[in-house]
C-alpha cells in the first residue's frame, strides 16, 4: 500500500504525491496501482474530476527515466481509466501541471523531505528579513494537513509526521473522517479489482 500526501500548488489547490515512503523498491505494476489509487483519492476526496496523472522522472520525454519509470510509463499510458499526461520533472511539482504525481517510495520520501527542509529554510529567511507572513507559511505547514493517507488497504489509516503535535493530530483525524465520508475503501476495492481483471485479460490475450 502506498502513502499519499497533498502538496500545495501554484493555483491555490492541492496535488497528490504518491508514494512518499511505504514502498522503496517497486515494480512497474505497483506504480500503475499508485496512479489508480492516487487518481481515485484526488477525484473522491479532493473533488478533482478526471485527475491528471503524471510520472516523476528526469525529463518530460517518454524515453526519459530508469528502467522502472520507462516500464511504468507504458503501463500508465495504456490504462484507459487514467488521464495520464506523461512525465513531470522535479521543478514542475508545484506548477499545477498534474493532479497526481506518481513515484516509488524512495523518490517520494526524498522529494517530501526536501520540500519540508526548503520550506523551513525559506520561511526562516523571509521571516528574518520581512517579519512573519502567516497566510503564506500556513500553506507550507504540515500540521494543517494532519497526515498522509495510506491507500490500498481495507481500512482508513492516516500516517502522521513523526513530530506531530496536537493540531496535526486533529487535522489527521479530520482527514480520516473525510475518507470515510467519501467511501474511499469501497472505491479502492472496485478500482483494484478492475485493474486485476484488466491485467488478467491482457495476459490471456498475449498467451
Amino acid at each position: 500500500p502506498p502513502i499519499a500526501t497533498a502538496l500545495p500548488n501554484s493555483k491555490g489547490s492541492q496535488t497528490v504525491l504518491i508514494d512518499v515512503g511505504a514502498n522503496v523498491d517497486c515494480r512497474p505494476r505497483q506504480l500503475l496501482q499508485f496512479g489508480l489509487l492516487g487518481s481515485l483519492y484526488a477525484s473522491s476526496v479532493l473533488n478533482k474530476p478526471q485527475p491528471r496523472v503524471a510520472l516523476i522522472s528526469n525529463g518530460q520525454e517518454e524515453g526519459k527515466g530508469n528502467q522502472l519509470t520507462l516500464e511504468a510509463y507504458a503501463l500508465l499510458k495504456n490504462h484507459s481509466s487514467l488521464n495520464f499526461v506523461g512525465n513531470i520533472e522535479g521543478r514542475e511539482l508545484f506548477a499545477d501541471q498534474a493532479d497526481v504525481l506518481v513515484c516509488d517510495g524512495f523518490v517520494g520520501n526524498i522529494v517530501l523531505k526536501t520540500i519540508e527542509g526548503m520550506a523551513m529554510f525559506v520561511a526562516q529567511g523571509i521571516s528574518r528579513e520581512l517579519g512573519k507572513l502567516p497566510n503564506f507559511f500556513a500553506e507550507l505547514d504540515y500540521t494543517q494537513y494532519g497526515g498522509a493517507p495510506l491507500l490500498g488497504i481495507e481500512g482508513i489509516s492516516i500516517v502522521c509526521h513523526g513530530s506531530s503535535r496536537r493540531e496535526a493530530v486533529y487535522h489527521g483525524i479530520c482527514a480520516a473522517a473525510d475518507c470515510v465520508e467519501k467511501g474511499i475503501i469501497e472505491l479502492q476495492k472496485e478500482s483494484l479489482i478492475m485493474l486485476e481483471k484488466a491485467i488478467s485479460n491482457q495476459n490471456n490475450q498475449e498467451g
